[in-house]
């Protein structure tokens, strides 16, 4: 069952605005398959959305403000993301558009670009859940951080190489644990008159 439901008949040409919360529950749930998690600290979010009658469409836009945590990419620990996204869309009846509703025939083919980029709803609800959730995982950074300065999984000592590693050179620059290779080098290379 959808969170932020719009009910079209509500909807006039000079438009309504709505204000939903964003529960953590919700964020739990909508944002597991992402390996996404509600960020306890961040508090309740808010989806704040005004909607328009244009003809037999809908106008939806807005903004999602939410409290994510994500896994950083260094360090594997918690990454809190304050996510601020704007959404927009235009949904039109599924009368008005021959979009296949879940279990129907997909006549996606036969669509214009126009007609694949709207959203479409049955009945008198527009239903706003997708398109959140969708808005959330594009806020989200790529490779998210703890902080700007996490210096990642530490190495353990046994593992760590020496505190002069490649610092000692003789005097061509080279490293002495790769002489044998320089010396095979030197055998292959011609030698210049």
């Amino acid at each position: 069952m959808a969170d932020f439901v719009i009910h079209v008949n509500d909807i006039d040409v000079q438009g309504k605005q709505y204000r939903f919360p964003l529960a953590a529950s919700w964020v739990q749930t909508a944002l597991v398959d992402a390996d996404l998690r509600a960020d306890p600290e961040a508090g309740e979010g808010v989806v704040s959305v005004f909607a328009q009658r244009s003809g037999a469409d809908i106008l939806v836009t807005g903004k999602v403000e939410a409290g994510v945590l994500a896994t950083c990419i260094r360090c594997l620990e918690d990454a809190p993301i304050p996510v601020n996204a704007e959404l927009g869309s235009l949904f039109s009846s599924r009368g008005d558009v021959r979009r296949p509703a879940p279990g129907e025939e997909d006549f996606s083919e036969d669509l214009s670009p126009e007609e694949l980029a709207r959203e479409t709803f049955s009945g008198d609800e527009i239903a706003l859940d997708d398109i959140v959730r969708d808005n959330i995982i594009l806020e989200l950074p790529m490779q998210p951080l703890c902080r700007e300065d996490c210096p990642g999984i530490a190495v353990p000592e046994h593992v760590k190489p020496p505190a002069d590693f490649g610092e000692t050179k003789d005097a061509d620059g080279v490293d002495p644990r790769f002489a044998g290779l320089k010396g095979l080098a030197n055998q292959l290379s011609p030698k210049e008159e």
